[in-house]
């Protein structure tokens, strides 16, 4: 044990090298051995005689203030020697301690520095990779992965997972800014090649076949239950607007019902959807593009055609939901569904139908702000749920805290508050019943208020009944699945039977909301035996029998596109493909509905790459057929056109490097100068005056090329605009184009007919430039004008 010395005398079984550093395993077996040898008495010795060598033993005084030396000083007298006190056996236990403690102390530090000279080896890529897979979440391990593979690889080399593309995809289509400012920092695919991705699916009008051939193997490995399924269909309204798809050859935007396209601009798109009934799931189906004119018969066709492809693949209808719109209600009277009969058979097989009960909710808010209202005999008043709304406001502390002014004033123009379901639900909602008791009660309402505070509980819990989500059973309101044993059974016979004597008082036509609560209510009790009785499932989540997860594709459409009110055709076939990233979509925040319990099934890159030149060939029948008479072209128009002339003759070149089309189409250099009126414009378009420069880098057009575009206009403007819902229309104008035997001298066949190919696929997206144009022009301004103020 260390102790102190006097001199240069060194105590014979103690080293005085205080040198070696505690490794961390022993600092506190030490540091429990010197703290028990402080406690202990000290340790003697023989030591020498002279009073010069004589010393007092002291135990070293670890982490304490030094011992003065007077008080360590001890008289030991020359004739008096001191005695030797052998060492106890705690102390020799301690001793071997200590020594063992030294040598674990220094084989620690010979692996220190046998390990600071051993040089260092890194782990592979592959070993981070794999092991990082223990502590990230699938899609994270995946993005992490290709950051690995990717950091060293060209970007020109870059081979990427379906993942990856599917997660890179999604972030692009919520927010293209966003997503170029990640690929400064991260490793993901170009814009270009998700596009190429995103491209090879096509979504054609009609049912998607393509889906539903690849659900038709998952459906086959399901339960029962999982394959009661629900269809679902309803209108979307678009923007006017006319594109060309040069994949499909047709152009996208007029009236298309899948089997027949007509010469009439969509504004609308509808969509249908399956959804299960039981387990949360859902899938678009299809999408056709419809116009305000069109009658219900396009839809009811539809609707059958959708009913026909899902029995065909295996899964089990059960209920079809739609709105209250006026297309609807005609196919549903067709149907024979009545309140008495909510069903009807398809195949032999009985399907129930339901309306949309948030859109029902709304409709008996927004008509018992004009009527007042019969319910179980007494009369209801908006009036009264006014006053209890103004009631609340000056209050600190709110009886109906989520209820304000909104919620009972419509007057503003363009306002869209009347369409959310969520302001009619707080009104008719118990809290609103809480509120107008207490003010009944203390006098700030009056008697005859209480039936208006019952009608508002009643369709409290009638939405609640219809809006089940939870599993279990709640005492207190009814919202937990309905079964044969439940509470709800009385609950809507009750309310059934006071609907039937309900009315509105001064209204010309009782609405058709009252009706449809009572088709919903009989249908939901039909509806639940059916099932137990047929599948044996006890109980029914409600809130899986609406359009939410409908809606919220239309929201989230809206959302990729700039949070576009309108979206356009083609906006809306690509929103509906980029819906196949199921887990990546988010609902907006401004959504009319709350999130849906269901999942998307497939994902984009489950599906094959679909063919496009079927359809071209089914439905486009060859070379158009056209009148002999021609439109000539004015002088005016003489000039435009041949500037647009340079401009395809430069596509062409840049394409086909060659000398000979190049000395056909293009004027000489040293021959670049104004000889025609029909020059004007191409010389004063150029940036360029200087002598022989007149025309600056323009590329004009020979006048033998001038004339063969003049004949190739001439054929296009007489095909075109007859026929612009024709698929193959671009193919039939190059076909007529080259039945002419226009002269236009060039290296071979095929360039003469990737020329002809260049001007038709440009002119036809000129003329679709100017029609889109002229319909954007016959907009309100004062309308566009205050859809932007609302949006601020």
């Amino acid at each position: 044990v260390p102790e102190i010395f006097d001199g240069s005398s060194a105590h014979p079984h103690c080293s005085t090298t205080n040198s070696a550093i505690l490794a961390p395993q022993t600092s506190s077996f030490v540091a429990e051995s010197f703290s028990e040898l402080e406690n202990s008495q000290a340790i003697s010795t023989d030591l020498p005689q002279t009073p010069q060598q004589s010393i007092h033993l002291m135990p070293r005084k670890l982490f304490h203030s030094s011992v003065s030396e007077s008080s360590m000083a001890v008289p030991i007298s020359d004739k008096r020697r001191q005695k030797k006190t052998p060492p106890t056996a705690k102390e020799m236990k301690l001793r071997e301690k200590l020594v063992i403690a030294r040598r674990t102390i220094h084989r620690l530090n010979m692996q220190i520095a046998r390990a600071s000279r051993r040089p260092r080896t890194l782990a592979s890529a592959s070993d981070i990779m794999s092991s990082a897979g223990t502590f990230l979440p699938p899609l994270t391990h995946k993005l992490f992965c290709a950051q690995v593979k990717m950091s060293k690889i060209s970007k020109y080399g870059r081979k990427w997972s379906s993942a990856v593309k599917d997660f890179s995809l999604s972030i692009y289509y919520h927010s293209p800014r966003t997503y170029r400012f990640l690929r400064k920092m991260l490793a993901l695919p170009s814009v270009t090649t998700l596009k190429r991705y995103h491209n090879r699916i096509s979504l054609n009008t009609g049912v998607h076949n393509h889906i539903l051939d690849y659900l038709k193997t998952e459906v086959a490995k399901w339960p029962t239950s999982k394959k009661l399924c629900t269809l679902v269909f309803d209108e979307m309204s678009i923007k006017k607007n006319l594109e060309y798809s040069t994949r499909m050859d047709k152009i996208v935007g007029v009236v298309d019902l899948g089997n027949k396209r007509k010469d009439v601009v969509a504004n609308q798109g509808l969509v249908a959807m399956v959804k299960g009934t039981v387990a949360p799931w859902k899938q678009v189906i299809g999408h056709w593009l419809t116009a305000d004119g069109e009658n219900s018969s396009a839809i009811h066709g539809a609707l059958f055609h959708c009913l026909g492809a899902i029995d065909s693949i295996g899964l089990v209808i059960t209920t079809v939901i739609c709105d209250q719109s006026p297309k609807n209600r005609s196919i549903i009277k067709r149907l024979g569904i009545t309140h008495e009969k909510p069903f009807f058979f398809f195949r032999d097989k009985k399907i129930f139908f339901m309306w949309d009960t948030p859109h029902l909710i709304k409709s008996i808010r927004n008509n018992l702000i004009n009527y007042d209202f019969i319910w179980k005999g007494k009369t209801v008043k908006w009036s009264y749920i006014v006053e209890t709304v103004k009631s609340d406001q000056p209050l600190r502390l709110k009886l109906v805290p989520k209820v304000s002014l909104k919620h009972i004033s419509f007057k503003k123009k363009g306002s869209f508050s009347k369409m959310k379901v969520k302001l009619a639900t707080q009104v008719l909602s118990r809290s609103m019943n809480v509120a107008m008791l207490v003010l009944q009660a203390i006098g700030q309402l009056p008697p005859s208020s209480l039936p208006t505070a019952q009608f508002v509980l009643d369709f409290n819990d009638l939405f609640d009944c219809f809006n089940s989500s939870r599993k279990s059973v709640d005492k207190l309101s009814y919202r937990y699945p309905i079964s044969l044993t439940s509470r709800h059974h009385d609950f809507l016979w009750e309310m059934l039977k006071a609907l039937s004597t309900a009315k509105f008082v001064g209204c010309p036509r009782q609405p058709d909301c009252l009706n449809g609560w009572m088709v919903n209510i009989r249908s939901l009790l039909y509806l639940c035996e059916f099932m137990q009785t047929t599948y044996g499932e006890r109980s029914l989540r409600t809130r899986l029998l609406n359009q939410d997860a409908l809606e919220n594709t239309f929201s989230i459409v809206r959302q990729q596109h700039g949070c576009s009110d309108h979206p356009t055709a083609k906006q809306l076939e690509t929103g509906l493909k980029s819906l196949s990233l199921s887990t990546m979509s988010k609902l907006p925040s401004s959504s009319n509905c709350e999130q849906e319990l269901e999942q998307a099934l497939v994902c984009l890159s489950q599906l094959p790459a679909t063919s496009h030149d079927r359809e071209i060939a089914e439905d486009g029948d060859g070379v158009l057929e056209f009148d002999d008479h021609v439109e000539e072209l004015g002088r005016v128009e003489l000039n435009s056109f041949y500037y647009t002339c340079g401009f395809v003759i430069r596509k062409f070149l840049k394409a086909h490097n060659c000398e000979t089309c190049k000395v056909t189409l293009t004027v000489a250099d040293s021959d670049r100068r104004m000889e025609h009126e029909h020059h004007l414009f191409a010389y004063f378009k150029s940036f360029s005056d200087e002598l022989g420069q007149e025309f600056g880098h323009l590329i004009l057009p020979t006048n033998e090329a001038f004339l063969a575009l003049l004949e190739m206009e001439k054929i296009f403007c007489n095909g075109f605009r007859p026929r612009p819902q024709k698929v193959g229309i671009g193919l039939g104008l190059q076909q007529a184009i080259s039945l002419k035997n226009i002269t236009l001298p060039l290296c071979s066949a095929e360039s003469y007919k990737d020329f002809v190919a260049i001007f038709v696929r440009y002119r036809i997206f000129w003329t679709l430039r100017f029609m889109n144009k002229s319909m954007a022009d016959n907009v309100s301004d004062k309308r566009i004008t205050m859809k932007k103020l609302f949006k601020l």
